[in-house]
């Protein structure tokens, strides 16, 4: 179906409204809506999996903006498509059907108006509002995540193209790092000389993934990490790689952190001088003498020679 011209937005809703019905009737619901006053066009898949939705949509379209919120680069197509799926899921206000009636291409101003006139009809508290680890749920009520993730760490080679390793995130089996900005992040950036994975009670953000090309900042996703009443919240920023926050056991996630903390069956001679030197260097000297570390490694113009910078 094409929509075009400025009866767009009737359309689209009638259009939401029918899918809505014949989804309660039990009938397939798999439609493709081709927006053809954006640039480029997007396909918005309306129907074809509404489980997460169904469950709670008020909670899944607030998990929406929240991801929304949290990347300045993010298309405006998200969560318009949020507001698109939320519809067809039984939520319904006047700025609801604005939003999902918007271009993809719309203007940031336009779009977080409407998420605001949406969150305030219907009474969805707004996810910058929340708790880290909590989310909205039945009838509006905040509570925190449950524990239902699991995590692996891995420190692998990385890509021949840049070298090194970096450390794979796998959330429930499924690589993140790959899903994110491109590829994980080095050793060095993350578990020494100190385990930036450890949660404390306070939230911290660390760099999860950079950028394929090995570059931490022209590809970013990031975590903030926050240990709660016996588990442990991640919620990511930037390039998101899944579309929800995740929370482990606090006991099964300090395991797997203090285990790839003490594997150092990947490390090569010199990333173990390069661990000791990181390790047991007197940053107070250094500090003294207005020095402090940049990095050590082996000279890329004479691999045979260790430096330190």
């Amino acid at each position: 179906m094409t929509l075009s011209g400025t009866g767009r937005s009737f359309v689209l809703i009638t259009w939401l409204r029918f899918e809505a019905s014949k989804r309660r009737r039990g009938a397939a619901t798999s439609t493709n809506i081709d927006l053809m006053d954006s640039n480029p066009p997007r396909i918005f898949r309306v129907g074809y999996d509404y489980a997460e939705v169904e469950d709670d949509p008020g909670r899944f379209f607030s998990e929406a903006v929240g991801r929304w919120d949290a990347s300045a680069h993010a298309s405006p197509s998200t969560v318009i498509q949020a507001a698109c799926e939320a519809l067809v899921a039984g939520l319904d206000s006047g700025a609801l059907r604005e939003l999902a009636g918007l271009p993809s291409d719309s203007r940031r101003a336009e779009v977080d108006a409407l998420i605001a006139a949406t969150l305030d009809e219907l009474s969805i508290p707004r996810p910058q509002h929340l708790r880290q680890g909590h989310q909205v749920g039945p009838g509006g009520r905040m509570g925190g995540r449950p524990a239902i993730d699991r995590l692996r760490l891995s420190v692998e080679p990385a890509p021949e193209s840049v070298g090194g390793f970096e450390i794979q995130v796998f959330v429930n089996d499924v690589e993140m790092t790959a899903a994110g900005a491109g590829m994980g992040m080095d050793p060095y950036d993350l578990l020494i000389p100190k385990n930036r994975f450890i949660a404390e009670d306070s939230s911290h953000r660390i760099p999860i993934a950079r950028c394929e090309c090995g570059t931490y900042g022209c590809g970013v996703t990031d975590v903030s990490i926050l240990r709660d009443d016996g588990k442990v919240h991640w919620d990511w920023h930037e390039e998101v790689p899944m579309s929800r926050g995740v929370t482990f056991a606090a006991v099964e996630y300090d395991s797997e952190v203090a285990r790839v903390a003490a594997d150092r069956s990947w490390e090569t001679p010199d990333r173990t001088a390069g661990r000791l030197v990181l390790a047991d260097a007197d940053r107070d000297v250094l500090a003294v003498n207005d020095l402090e570390f940049g990095w050590v490694a082996n000279d890329h113009r004479d691999p045979s020679r260790f430096a330190c910078a």
